[in-house]
Protein backbone atom coordinates (compact mmCIF):
# COMPACT_ATOMS: atom_id res chain seq x y z
CA UNK A 1 0.00 0.00 0.00
CA UNK A 2 2.77 2.49 0.87
CA UNK A 3 5.38 1.24 -1.60
CA UNK A 4 6.66 4.78 -2.05
CA UNK A 5 8.14 4.48 1.46
CA UNK A 6 10.65 1.96 0.04
CA UNK A 7 12.13 4.76 -2.06
CA UNK A 8 15.26 6.11 -0.26
CA UNK A 9 14.12 9.69 -0.89
CA UNK A 10 11.32 9.09 1.62
CA UNK A 11 13.55 7.70 4.38
CA UNK A 12 12.19 8.72 7.75
CA UNK A 13 8.76 9.72 6.41
CA UNK A 14 5.91 8.21 8.39
CA UNK A 15 2.43 8.04 6.85
CA UNK A 16 -0.41 9.75 8.71
CA UNK A 17 -2.31 7.37 10.98
CA UNK A 18 -5.65 8.93 9.96
CA UNK A 19 -6.87 10.66 6.83
CA UNK A 20 -6.51 14.41 6.78
CA UNK A 21 -9.33 15.78 4.66
CA UNK A 22 -8.52 18.65 2.34
CA UNK A 23 -12.10 19.82 2.46
CA UNK A 24 -15.07 17.98 3.90
CA UNK A 25 -18.44 18.74 2.30
CA UNK A 26 -21.00 20.63 4.34
CA UNK A 27 -24.55 21.59 3.48
CA UNK A 28 -26.94 23.70 5.46
CA UNK A 29 -29.76 26.12 4.84
CA UNK A 30 -30.49 26.69 1.17
CA UNK A 31 -27.86 24.21 -0.06
CA UNK A 32 -29.60 21.29 1.68
CA UNK A 33 -33.00 22.42 0.38
CA UNK A 34 -31.68 22.66 -3.21
CA UNK A 35 -30.08 19.21 -3.07
CA UNK A 36 -33.27 17.71 -1.61
CA UNK A 37 -35.31 19.42 -4.34
CA UNK A 38 -33.03 18.09 -7.10
CA UNK A 39 -33.41 14.55 -5.77
CA UNK A 40 -37.18 14.83 -5.26
CA UNK A 41 -37.75 16.19 -8.78
CA UNK A 42 -35.32 13.69 -10.38
CA UNK A 43 -32.97 16.44 -11.66
CA UNK A 44 -29.71 15.00 -10.31
CA UNK A 45 -28.12 15.66 -13.64
CA UNK A 46 -26.33 18.25 -15.74
CA UNK A 47 -29.71 19.56 -16.96
CA UNK A 48 -32.80 20.95 -15.30
CA UNK A 49 -34.48 24.11 -14.12
CA UNK A 50 -31.69 25.10 -11.72
CA UNK A 51 -28.97 24.69 -14.36
CA UNK A 52 -31.04 26.62 -16.92
CA UNK A 53 -31.48 29.46 -14.43
CA UNK A 54 -27.77 29.59 -13.56
CA UNK A 55 -26.86 29.77 -17.26
CA UNK A 56 -29.46 32.51 -17.86
CA UNK A 57 -28.30 34.63 -14.90
CA UNK A 58 -24.59 34.28 -15.75
CA UNK A 59 -25.23 35.23 -19.39
CA UNK A 60 -27.22 38.29 -18.31
CA UNK A 61 -24.63 39.34 -15.74
CA UNK A 62 -21.67 39.24 -18.15
CA UNK A 63 -23.64 40.58 -21.11
CA UNK A 64 -23.61 37.65 -23.53
CA UNK A 65 -26.37 35.72 -25.25
CA UNK A 66 -25.52 32.30 -23.79
CA UNK A 67 -23.54 30.71 -20.94
CA UNK A 68 -22.79 27.05 -20.28
CA UNK A 69 -22.84 25.49 -16.82
CA UNK A 70 -20.67 22.40 -16.47
CA UNK A 71 -20.81 19.57 -13.96
CA UNK A 72 -17.51 20.34 -12.22
CA UNK A 73 -14.39 22.47 -12.24
CA UNK A 74 -12.45 19.78 -14.12
CA UNK A 75 -14.93 19.88 -16.99
CA UNK A 76 -14.70 23.69 -17.03
CA UNK A 77 -10.89 23.54 -17.16
CA UNK A 78 -11.04 21.02 -20.00
CA UNK A 79 -13.42 23.19 -22.03
CA UNK A 80 -11.32 26.31 -21.37
CA UNK A 81 -8.13 24.46 -22.36
CA UNK A 82 -9.74 23.11 -25.55
CA UNK A 83 -11.03 26.56 -26.52
CA UNK A 84 -7.66 28.19 -25.76
CA UNK A 85 -5.96 25.60 -27.97
CA UNK A 86 -8.44 26.28 -30.81
CA UNK A 87 -8.02 30.04 -30.46
CA UNK A 88 -4.22 29.78 -30.54
CA UNK A 89 -3.63 26.93 -32.98
CA UNK A 90 -6.89 26.32 -34.85
CA UNK A 91 -9.37 23.49 -34.82
CA UNK A 92 -7.89 20.06 -34.23
CA UNK A 93 -8.14 17.19 -36.67
CA UNK A 94 -10.38 14.25 -35.70
CA UNK A 95 -8.80 12.11 -32.95
CA UNK A 96 -6.25 14.82 -32.09
CA UNK A 97 -6.23 17.39 -29.32
CA UNK A 98 -6.04 21.12 -29.85
CA UNK A 99 -2.66 21.32 -28.11
CA UNK A 100 -0.89 18.53 -30.00
CA UNK A 101 2.77 19.41 -30.42
CA UNK A 102 2.53 22.39 -28.06
CA UNK A 103 3.78 23.00 -24.53
CA UNK A 104 1.73 24.54 -21.74
CA UNK A 105 3.13 26.11 -18.56
CA UNK A 106 1.54 24.48 -15.51
CA UNK A 107 2.10 24.95 -11.81
CA UNK A 108 3.88 22.10 -10.05
CA UNK A 109 1.84 22.76 -6.90
CA UNK A 110 -1.67 21.78 -7.91
CA UNK A 111 -4.26 19.04 -8.08
CA UNK A 112 -3.94 16.74 -11.10
CA UNK A 113 -7.34 17.78 -12.44
CA UNK A 114 -5.83 21.11 -13.47
CA UNK A 115 -3.14 19.35 -15.54
CA UNK A 116 -5.26 16.56 -17.05
CA UNK A 117 -6.95 18.79 -19.68
CA UNK A 118 -3.52 19.56 -21.16
CA UNK A 119 -3.01 15.81 -21.60
CA UNK A 120 -6.58 15.33 -22.90
CA UNK A 121 -5.78 17.88 -25.61
CA UNK A 122 -2.44 16.17 -26.45
CA UNK A 123 -0.33 19.01 -25.07
CA UNK A 124 2.90 18.74 -23.11
CA UNK A 125 2.77 20.11 -19.58
CA UNK A 126 5.90 22.03 -18.55
CA UNK A 127 5.90 22.48 -14.79
CA UNK A 128 6.83 25.87 -13.42
CA UNK A 129 8.64 25.56 -10.12
CA UNK A 130 6.91 26.69 -6.98
CA UNK A 131 9.25 28.81 -4.88
CA UNK A 132 10.91 26.71 -2.17
CA UNK A 133 10.42 29.32 0.56
CA UNK A 134 6.71 29.52 -0.25
CA UNK A 135 6.62 33.30 -0.53
CA UNK A 136 5.76 33.31 -4.25
CA UNK A 137 6.67 36.98 -4.52
CA UNK A 138 5.03 38.81 -7.43
CA UNK A 139 8.31 39.63 -9.20
CA UNK A 140 9.44 36.00 -8.91
CA UNK A 141 6.08 34.79 -10.23
CA UNK A 142 6.46 36.88 -13.39
CA UNK A 143 10.03 35.69 -14.05
CA UNK A 144 9.40 32.00 -13.34
CA UNK A 145 7.99 31.10 -16.80
CA UNK A 146 10.98 32.77 -18.47
CA UNK A 147 13.43 30.84 -16.29
CA UNK A 148 11.56 27.59 -16.98
CA UNK A 149 11.55 28.22 -20.73
CA UNK A 150 15.28 28.94 -20.70
CA UNK A 151 16.03 25.82 -18.65
CA UNK A 152 14.10 23.48 -20.99
CA UNK A 153 15.31 25.26 -24.15
CA UNK A 154 11.77 26.19 -25.20
CA UNK A 155 11.50 28.63 -28.06
CA UNK A 156 7.86 29.70 -27.87
CA UNK A 157 5.11 29.46 -25.27
CA UNK A 158 1.64 30.73 -25.98
CA UNK A 159 -0.48 28.94 -23.39
CA UNK A 160 -0.43 28.82 -19.59
CA UNK A 161 -2.66 26.76 -17.32
CA UNK A 162 -3.40 29.22 -14.52
CA UNK A 163 -4.90 27.39 -11.55
CA UNK A 164 -4.86 28.43 -7.93
CA UNK A 165 -4.67 25.58 -5.43
CA UNK A 166 -7.49 25.71 -2.82
CA UNK A 167 -9.60 28.10 -4.90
Amino acid sequence: MNKFLEDPRFAGVEPFSQKIWLSSPTMHGDEQRWVDNAIETNWVSTVGANINEVEKQVAQRIGVKYAVALSCGTAALHLATKLAGERLYGQARPNQGTLQGHRVFCSDMTFDASINPVAYEDGEAVFIDTERDGTDREADRRRRPVRTAQRCNCQCFRCTDGVELHG
